[in-house]
């Protein structure tokens, strides 16, 4: 929306999805299968790929290596672990091996080849500890003219791939402006209820059954709480294990729209966004919640550590977690001031950089450079 006065944006999507009434009000939306058609009958000066380790962006793989003027913003520093799972799902095996092949040396090749007999054996260590040392990124980064990355990948993205070009950038959200209040008589919430916040997709690395076994603990010595997890699943089973542990305390909003979105997240009191395995990737929850003022309770990774204590309080991946989930609650929900500190340091901290300015002034700049090196 704000690059809009600069340039002529078209948008490509994934099939399937419906964007907002506001995006297509304003901007000519397309499947993503039309491009060589539209790039036929407009040439594009620049295409602008966003792009992270899921499922769901892999419909921009292969046209990305034939499109002109590429720029790719890498939410994350990995693309094995989608790479691998997309191809072995559909039983692409003998592809999905040349793929691996044309991006890494003879010497891994051999590893990936021994990885890959011992799952076929019932050993899927080898193959997971390959998939985290090998990012699988060099068809991508060749690809493009210019790589938006988080500042701290931006060395680690060239020494493995010395042709890059990466241009450090915050991938960071426009903060939410709903009112806390006007949120909850939206949503029907009490004013005095203690609310706790889970969002996106509800998978396994989000850890959402650590978050639910710790609140619920936490729910009994504070039954004026509440735990909203917001988000489409992504897969049934876990759903199911989920479902039982859901209490009276509990409610699974599941998908919503956009506008629900912005209001659960004002609503809250404090936002959980865990992670593990983990591959390097950030987090644009956790940056919404910063963003719209809410204290973060955090898995305690490397490159998350630029969040103060001030707002955000860490747990670690061990026996420890769920403990460390409920002090953190407790701590939260029977201190208003220190509640109140946290939210106005979250707050600080993310305006007081210009943060949502500044991803915007720097996305111009690359593209402009782009443009005329063309």
């Amino acid at each position: 929306m704000e690059l809009r006065p600069f340039y002529d944006i078209e948008i490509f999507i994934d099939e399937g999805y419906q964007p907002a009434p506001e995006v297509t009000a304003i901007f000519p939306v397309y499947p993503f299968k039309k491009y060589g058609q539209r790039r036929h009958e407009q040439s594009f000066a620049v295409t602008l790929h966003e792009f992270g380790n899921s499922p769901l962006h892999f419909y921009q793989y292969f046209p990305m290596r034939r499109q002109k003027n590429v720029i790719v913003s890498l939410h994350d520093l990995t693309w094995s672990n989608t790479l691998f799972n997309v191809f072995a799902q559909q039983g692409k095996y003998t592809e999905l091996r040349q793929e691996i092949a044309s991006m890494v040396t003879p010497i891994a090749l051999t590893e990936y080849d021994n990885a890959f007999f011992c799952l076929s054996q019932g050993d899927a260590i080898p193959m997971q500890r390959f998939l985290e040392r090998h990012y699988l990124l060099g068809n991508v980064v060749s690809c493009s003219h210019a790589q938006l990355i988080r500042l701290d990948f931006a060395d680690e993205l060239t020494n493995l791939y010395p042709t890059a070009k990466p241009y450090p950038i915050p991938h960071t959200p426009k903060p939410f402006t709903v009112d806390k209040h006007e949120a909850r008589q939206r949503l029907g919430i009490r004013s005095n209820i203690f609310m706790v916040g889970v969002f996106g997709y509800v998978a396994r690395i989000k850890r959402v059954d650590k978050a639910l076994i710790a609140f619920n603990e936490f729910g009994q010595t504070h039954p004026n709480s509440q735990l909203v997890i917001v988000g489409p699943f992504f897969e049934e089973a876990y759903q199911h294990e989920l479902e039982e542990l859901i209490t009276p305390q509990v409610v699974m909003a599941g998908f919503v729209e956009q506008a629900d979105y912005e209001a659960y997240m004002a609503a809250c009191d404090v936002v959980i966004g865990l992670r593990w395995p983990w591959s390097g990737e950030s987090s644009r929850v956790v940056n919404q919640a910063v963003g719209a003022g809410k204290p973060i309770i955090i898995t305690d990774l490397p490159k998350w550590a630029d969040y103060p204590a001030e707002f955000a309080w860490r747990v670690p991946i061990n026996e420890a977690e769920i403990p460390k989930i409920v002090e953190a609650l407790n701590q939260l929900a029977d201190d208003s001031a220190l509640l109140r500190r946290a939210s106005v340091a979250a707050q600080q901290w993310f305006n007081g950089e210009n943060r949502f300015a500044t991803l915007v002034a720097q996305y111009r700049q690359v593209i402009d450079r782009v443009i005329e090196g063309t």
